[in-house]
């Protein structure tokens, strides 16, 4: 054994021995002691947003479609398209259609006079309709920023602490050790935070604190609130302030009150009540409604927010003062339960309560948006109480009627009344067998209805109904119809353009007035006077059923002395109507049901002449490019438009010319013509698009079913073409930072965090101008995800680029062609990477 040992040591001699050879044959020295000073290099990146802007022209066209009216319509295409249709159309259906509308206009005001019903199945439909359930949709609510303010500890980085100082500028850097020992999270934005400095035994000045390249002016012994202070464990923290002597000053730094709307990797359990708790008390729903219900089923809840890990949830529904469910949940989401026990009324809504608890270690984000609640019931009525059914019971053109006796019973669907009180017409009701009754004798009407009803729901919709007695009969009635002695008269001239395009027209014309009048003592007449009718004109007396048929069969009207179509109608009766103990099964009527069977011109004969109709204002142009979108004016708009003229079932052959805006296009029948030169002028130069146009028309004869059509037809496709460099967006952003950093500037990039473009708009991304104007950086906004585009930035360039007011601006160059995509979005974040180096000695020598 003892001879094993020795070979050993002797092997590890041996070993040394080579090894230091090794090394001092390679050049290599053993220092004889430590060195003095070293070099060190700091490395820091730092990201200096530009902007985040987000195009979508599915929204960005909003105004354009605001612009847009008349016969002018969007396409919501990739390309959109704008589109124009006007058709002029001269038919023997046309030429006298103001004559067909103001007849059936005319007429249905002799329906609305006369249209008096009393019976069973009339008061019934009075008493029948539905009850609006209130209904609890799905919704979201914001937690207001007050509930979401997260307040930690304070922070001390020194504490009295005795700093040599020397005369000039010091600047002393809180060790990352010292930040990963007091920070409990990864990195955290400070929302509010107030910075305390006390430096004494020495006279000192400037102070100040710089954070990650942010520098904040502080005063001596004074509290300085801070806005938006993004700390990190890795953040390179230093206090700087002049020193007018040397000596050992007495340091405190601190942050107050730290108010925290952002952490990542933060440690609930180094607060003191180890958790962060959110309290919500919120109303959640609210109603205009007064009466009581009950609710049952559930409530799904979710929290929307920039939250994960631990998360617990304590929630309770009220509504006043009565609790009317609750729930608890793990995570984002909570069932809430509505046992449907207690009744609440709903004009104290319901209100959300309770508490969202964070343990352990979270992260949170209420920077841009405080977290929302958002609930999604499931939930059936399944009672009311007091629920009011109001309704006033009326007849039109009745002064009053007064019943002799019959029982109305009002029955329901969805819903079993369980108790009921109030009137009907100042008559109390009853309940019997889940029917609310009322006893007709003596009740009057006009009535109005005012029942409370407390019962159980098995519905969605509860809906109501009424049912009246064999024996119910009216025991008097006074009928007044107001304009019942209004006459119905109707004049209609000749519309000059139909006395200048035809000698002559042949019509055929029906016109029933279906008639009822019964259990009416009152004689009722009608006096018609007319200066085109065949065949109705006269008095007429109505009684019972029966029809009054106005006619005017294959009647000539010669235009050459037939300027006005006349018709009058005239009422006579004595009013007020009276009527008395009518049962009400049999029923009271007065009525006019108006019907125009034909209306029809059969032949129109021609003139020979040269016929003119000018049209107006089709579409002003001047309004359509306006606001975001007067851009486009810049752009070549192309329209593709054609202008086009047939005659179809004649043989008739006219000469036609259409004008616009000085422009004549002369056409033949079955003849188009593409316009679109003079339409892109007219877009071009903002005008009013007018037309008029000029016939010949040769003489001859159109039957019923002739049509002469004009027809005006014009696309825009938004895929054009640049004029000029056109500015789509453009704004400003402060780099002034940049320049307090431009010693310690490794390198800067342009990166993008979003860069996606699906528009059709193929442009370019400027930043900042140098002195002759020209753009610094420029990116090319390629379509499609760009987002790993990285541009170098010369470090001689930063100077221009660090200004407090540095432009960014987004251009369409000239001579490009874009398209406006509907469903096309650019979204683009750019941002600078700036990446520092800082080098230094650090003294290793003892003192």
């Amino acid at each position: 054994m003892k001879g094993i040992k020795k070979i050993k040591k002797i092997l590890w001699v041996l070993i040394l021995i080579l090894t230091l050879s090794l090394i001092f044959s390679c050049g290599l020295r053993i220092p004889q002691k430590a060195p003095e000073k070293v070099n060190v290099k700091y490395t820091k990146y730092l990201e200096f947003p530009i902007t985040t802007y987000n195009l979508k022209i599915k929204d960005f066209i909003s105004p354009l479609e605001n612009n847009i009216s008349g016969s002018l319509t969007l396409e919501k295409t990739d390309p959109l398209e704008l589109s124009l249709a006007t058709q002029v159309e001269y038919s023997p259906k046309t030429l006298l259609k103001d004559l067909e509308n103001k007849l059936k206009d005319e007429l249905a005001k002799l329906s609305e006079n006369f249209n008096i019903t009393i019976d069973t199945s009339s008061f019934a439909n009075m008493l029948s309709g539905t009850i609006p359930l209130p209904t609890l949709s799905q919704s979201e609510l914001e937690i207001p920023q007050s509930a979401t303010e997260i307040y930690i500890n304070s922070i001390t980085f020194l504490n009295d602490e005795n700093i040599p100082v020397s005369s000039g500028t010091n600047s002393f850097e809180i060790p990352v050790t010292t930040l990963q020992s007091l920070f409990n999270f990864t990195e955290a934005n400070l929302k509010n935070v107030k910075i305390y400095v006390k430096i004494s035994n020495i006279t000192a000045s400037n102070i100040s604190m710089v954070l990650d390249g942010r520098t904040v002016a502080l005063s001596n012994n004074q509290e300085i609130s801070v806005s938006n202070l993004l700390v990190k464990k890795s953040s390179n923290l230093q206090l700087r302030f002049n020193s007018s002597t040397s000596g050992i000053a007495q340091v405190t730094f601190k942050f107050v009150d730290p108010l925290v709307n952002y952490a990542k990797d933060f440690d609930t359990s180094k607060l003191d009540s180890e958790k962060i708790e959110i309290n919500i008390n919120e109303t959640l729903f609210t109603f205009p409604q007064d009466y009581q219900i009950k609710l049952s089923g559930t409530i799904n809840e979710e929290i929307v927010a920039n939250i994960s890990e631990t998360i617990s949830q304590n929630i309770k529904l009220k509504s006043g003062g009565t609790e009317i469910g609750s729930g608890n949940g793990t995570g984002k989401t909570a069932s809430i339960n509505l046992p449907g026990t207690n009744y609440f009324k709903l004009s104290d809504g319901i209100n959300i309560e309770g508490t969202i608890t964070l343990t352990g270690i979270v992260n949170f984000d209420f920077r841009t948006q405080n977290p929302k609640i958002k609930v999604t019931p499931l939930v059936n009525v399944t009672a009311v109480k007091d629920f009011p059914l109001e309704l006033t019971v009326t007849i039109p053109n009745v002064d009053s009627i007064e019943f002799g006796a019959g029982i109305v019973s009002l029955s329901f669907n969805g819903l079993t009344p369980t108790a009921v009180s109030e009137t009907f017409g100042g008559k109390p009701v009853s309940l019997e067998n889940s029917k609310i009754l009322v006893n007709l004798e003596d009740l009057n009407l006009p009535a109005n209805v005012n029942i409370l009803i407390t019962g159980d729901v098995s519905a969605n919709t509860v809906s109501y109904s009424s049912t009246i007695s064999d024996d119910a009969y009216i025991h008097s009635a006074s009928i007044n119809p107001p304009n019942a002695l209004n006459p119905i008269e109707i004049t209609q001239d000749i519309p000059d353009f139909v006395k200048d395009l035809a000698n002559s027209a042949v019509i055929n014309l029906i016109a029933n007035l279906n008639y009822n009048v019964s259990n009416i003592t009152s004689e009722v007449k009608m006096n018609i006077e007319s200066n085109f009718l065949t065949e109705g004109e006269g008095e007429h007396t109505l009684s019972g059923s029966g029809t009054i048929s106005l006619k005017a069969l294959n009647k000539n009207i010669d235009f050459t002395t037939f300027n006005q179509f006349y018709l009058k109608i005239i009422p006579t009766l004595s009013t007020p109507i009276t009527v008395t103990n009518v049962p009400l099964k049999d029923g009271i009527s007065l009525s006019i049901t108006p019907e125009i069977k034909q209306f029809e011109i059969s032949k129109i004969n021609l003139k020979s002449t040269t016929f003119t109709q000018t049209f107006n204002n089709l579409y002003d142009f001047s309004n359509l490019f306006t606001g975001d979108f007067a851009f486009l004016k810049d752009f070549d708009i192309t329209p593709n438009a054609t202008v086009s003229f047939n005659v179809i079932n004649s043989t008739i052959n006219p000469q036609v010319t259409i004008t616009i805006l000085g422009n004549p296009v002369h056409l033949k029948k079955g003849e188009q013509k593409n316009i679109s030169y003079i339409l892109k002028n007219i877009i071009k130069n903002e005008q009013i698009l007018s037309l008029s146009v000029e016939m010949n028309t040769g003489g001859g004869e159109l039957s019923n079913d002739s049509e002469i059509v004009f027809s005006l037809d014009m696309d825009i496709p938004l895929k054009i073409t640049a004029t000029k460099d056109v500015k789509i967006k453009s704004e400003n952003v402060n780099l002034s930072e940049l320049g307090r950093l431009k010693d310690i500037i490794k390198s800067v990039k342009l990166k993008f965090g979003s860069f996606n473009n699906t528009t059709g708009i193929v442009g370019k991304l400027y930043l900042g101008k140098d002195q002759n104007n020209e753009p610094i950086v420029s990116v090319e906004l390629k379509p499609g995800d760009n987002r790993n585009t990285v541009i170098d930035i010369p470090k001689e360039k930063l100077q221009a680029l660090a200004t407090s007011s540095t432009p960014w601006e987004i251009i369409v160059p000239e001579g490009e062609t874009v398209s406006l995509n509907y469903n096309g979005v650019l979204s683009i974040a750019p941002y600078l990477a700036v990446e520092l180096e800082v080098a230094t000695s650090v003294s290793l020598k003892s003192n």
